[in-house]
């Protein structure tokens, strides 16, 4: 299968905790941006935003499916500055 890696990067005048909070929200995704419709799927009890989850949005006729690998509170409140180093699990 192929796959496809895309980076976004951009400014927001918000504070960080209220744009994870957005992010984190995959059902929210169609509120406030391009998207058709939005979701997420998982175990019963897991975190939205938790490893494992997946999340997709749909944006016309293209559905993009992503899973979370790794969730780490560091990595999602930097300020932009260098970024924490984590140890992934192999």
């Amino acid at each position: 299968m192929a796959q496809l890696h895309v980076e976004a990067e951009g400014v927001a005048q918000a504070a960080p905790e209220v744009v994870w909070e957005l992010v984190a929200n995959a059902g929210s995704y169609q509120e406030w941006g391009p998207w058709n419709a939005s979701g997420c799927q998982g175990q019963a009890g897991q975190a939205a935003d938790g490893a494992g989850m997946i999340r997709w949005m749909r944006y016309g006729r293209t559905t993009t499916v992503e899973k979370v690998l790794l969730r780490h509170e560091a990595l999602l409140l930097s300020d932009g500055g260098e970024r924490p180093s984590i140890s992934l699990p192999s």
